[in-house]
């Protein structure tokens, strides 16, 4: 994933994240919501529904129908005036956890949701407002939990076998690290909902559109850049797990189109992982909530 991360490492952005209405942490939009609430509702809806920064990024949505290119722009925009980081965390809501248009569903948007929201929990626990941390923390993990249940059943509709441990690693074993002390502090009852709206998702959401960019992840997409005219490699640092790796550019122009198997297939392939998912689940609970994490320790 290239997608900008950490952005409450710039101290300023701690700062205006404390300016989020404890609204957002503490009653977030859930899959289990039987009807979506009326916007503005709150002095938080109100406040960055104006803001126009949401109104800029629902354009770029509507105009770039990318998943990934949305997100990057928004990252981009944050890092720049780090107080959007508010409408930014609504519209991320409402595109994902609050999305009920099954044409615009998206996993990724699930992952930038958690990514922001957890950047919000840390400026409240640094402010040491910890009702808000807490609450923003269960809407964070909440939304990473959703992600992990739909892009590993995106990752069961690639042709190619090695998308699903290459997403993985790119994104679920860097973020499940910085929730060590969420283990610790928060009930089994708690992560026991998170799964039960990570099962509410995916079946509300199954009818989704087939998912390009996390079925590019894998050796397929390598594989076919490194069979083009003018292609440039190199070793370097990937970002995501800190282990050297091959870095490959492809020329300009290029496209990789992935394939996908048949929703027979995708079907029975779907029900393994739901197994594999709920014992992933339970043993990273039982490893993380005892402390148990030695250094280096990259099991998702």
């Amino acid at each position: 994933m290239t997608f900008r991360r950490d952005i409450c490492a710039v101290l300023v952005v701690c700062a205006v994240a404390l300016q989020a209405s404890v609204t957002l942490a503490a009653d977030p939009t859930k899959i289990s919501t039987p009807v979506p609430r009326a916007k503005g509702e709150t002095p938080y809806e109100q406040k960055y529904y104006s803001d126009p920064f949401y109104s800029e990024i629902d354009v770029v949505a509507e105009d770039n129908k990318l998943a990934r290119d949305v997100i990057a722009f928004i990252e981009l925009k944050v890092q720049d005036k780090p107080e959007r980081i508010n409408a930014a965390a609504l519209w991320l809501r409402d595109n994902s956890i609050g999305q009920r248009d099954i044409t615009k569903v998206n996993s990724l948007y699930f992952l930038t949701y958690s990514d922001f929201t957890l950047q919000l929990a840390q400026a409240y626990h640094k402010a040491k407002i910890n009702d808000a941390w807490v609450s923003m923390l269960k809407t964070s993990i909440m939304a990473l939990y959703i992600y992990e249940m739909m892009a590993s059943m995106d990752a069961m509709r690639c042709a190619d076998p090695t998308v699903l441990s290459a997403m993985r690693e790119d994104t679920l074993i860097p973020r499940y690290g910085k929730f060590k002390e969420a283990y610790e502090i928060l009930s089994k009852s708690d992560f026991d909902f998170f799964e039960s709206e990570a099962y509410l998702a995916e079946r509300k959401f199954e009818k989704r559109r087939p998912n390009e960019f996390i079925c590019s992840l894998g050796a397929a997409k390598l594989a076919d850049m490194l069979r083009q005219e003018g292609v440039q490699t190199f070793r370097a640092p990937n970002p995501a797990s800190g282990r050297e790796s091959m870095r490959v550019i492809p020329p300009e122009g290029y496209v990789f189109l992935p394939s996908f198997v048949d929703d027979t297939q995708w079907a029975k392939r779907r029900e393994g992982m739901k197994k594999q998912l709920q014992k992933i689940w339970d043993d990273r609970y039982k490893r993380l909530s005892k402390g148990d994490v030695a250094a280096g320790d990259t099991r998702p």
